[in-house]
């Protein structure tokens, strides 16, 4: 992980200010959707692409529905999500 050296204090609310130089270079804009992830002793934000959320959700329905699985139509089911998956990728080709 890079160091910027900036520091930033944390006010009585909880809230810290991201400075505008990171968040440019990061193209984050008011009112982006920031996701936060806590790894050892660190808090890391993320720009949140609900899009990619998605897409983790149909990978993994898809690795989990098996055709041999005790479920009505099951390989229509897996080439539905597929098809919802490529619709998806395609969308964050767009962007």
């Amino acid at each position: 992980m890079k160091s910027t050296g900036l520091v930033r204090r944390i006010d009585d609310l909880g809230r810290v200010v991201i400075p505008k130089e990171i968040r440019r270079t990061l193209n984050i804009k008011e009112d982006d959707p920031l996701e936060l992830f806590v790894e050892d002793k660190m808090v890391c934000f993320q720009k949140y692409n609900v899009n990619e959320s998605y897409k983790d959700t149909i990978e993994s329905l898809i690795a989990n529905l098996s055709d041999d699985m005790d479920i009505e139509n099951a390989k229509e089911i897996k080439l539905k999500l597929n098809e919802a998956l490529t619709l998806l990728n395609a969308r964050n080709d767009e962007d």
